[in-house]
This record gives structure tokens, sequence and C-alpha cells, in this order.
């Protein structure tokens, strides 16, 4: 069974981010990836060598970080698939995804100052813990309690239904990614 670490924002805890996809492991998949990737925008288009992604595993639904893209293909259907390697994985791991159902920029982690971006109805990576496992969902915003932030950082709590089980909780911003806006 697969664990999946919280993520944490960069600029608190140094280290703790994914190792860089260098563009040599990217360019075969580059036409693949880049399909539809940057419609909107109001993030900062990462330079190609910085992209980082996320892959959602066949085996439990979850969301992955990838470290690498090792190979692609495409089913009888037409439909492009690549083999991922995810970071903290062996090889015994790896998996065939669709590219366009399962292969997206790695969402981003939000430091307190941010939790006003999180508005009822936003897609997001969400971090849901039970008594055998800790994974990365995707979940749909539907209310947020605002909260007076204090020395420890932002108080809110994200009332969130996850797609896969349609189950709800409440969550704070430490356990909420968003995915990139881009124009």
């Amino acid at each position: 069974m697969r664990m999946h670490f919280l993520r944490i924002y960069p600029k608190v805890v140094m280290g703790t981010r994914p190792l860089k996809l260098y563009a040599w492991c990217l360019k075969p998949f580059t036409k693949f990836l880049m399909c539809g990737l940057f419609s909107e925008t109001t993030d900062k288009v990462p330079e190609f060598e910085d992209l980082q992604f996320e892959a959602k595993s066949s085996k439990d639904s979850a969301w992955y970080d990838v470290a690498l893209f090792l190979a692609h293909r495409k089913t009888s259907l037409g439909e492009v698939e690549v083999r991922v390697r995810f970071i903290g994985y062996g090889a015994e791991e790896d998996e065939w995804v669709n590219v366009r159902k399962a292969v997206r920029q790695q969402s981003i982690p939000l430091e307190s100052s941010e939790c006003r971006s999180i508005v009822k109805g936003d897609l997001v990576l969400c971090f849901k813990e039970s008594n055998d496992e800790a994974l990365h969902f995707d979940a749909h915003v539907v209310d947020v309690q605002r909260k007076q932030h204090d020395i420890r950082g932002c108080r809110c709590l994200f009332h969130v239904e996850y797609d896969h089980d349609q189950s709800q909780e409440m969550v704070n911003l430490k356990r909420i990614s968003r995915r990139p806006r881009y124009l």
C-alpha cells in the first residue's frame, strides 16, 4: 500500500518538494503533456525544465508526484499513455496512465496568506487521512469558514467533498493544494 505524505510549502521547509524533471526525460512526451496545459493563467508559466507533474494512480485513484516519465504508447483506442515512476517509489510501482485523464501539472501548496484564493466550488487537491492510508485526492470546496489568523497562521476551515467517493469533511489549509491557474 502506498502512503503519501502531506506536501509542505517549499519556503517553509526546504527540501520537501520533489526532484526536478529534467528536459531530457520529458522531451519525448512534450506534445502529449502540453496539450491544453496552459489554457488560463494567473500564475507565472514555469520554464519547461521547471515543470513538475502529478499522476493519478489507477490502483487507488490518488494523485502522486511524478519522478520520471519512462515510456509512452498509444492504446488501441488511440489514447496516449505514459509509464510513470512516482517519487519515493521503485520500479515495481511504475504505472501506465492516460495522459489526458491522469497527468497534470503539480498542484501548489498554499501559505497562510493565500487562503483567500480558495473559494466555494474550487477544485483542490486534498490530503485525506484514514486509519490505514493517507493520500491526496481531488475534492471540491463546498463551503469556507473564514477565521481570524493568529501567530500559527491560517485558522480557516474548508468543507470539502472528495470526487472519488463523495465523502465530505472539514479540513484546514495545510491539507489543501490548489490547481495552477493559467491565462
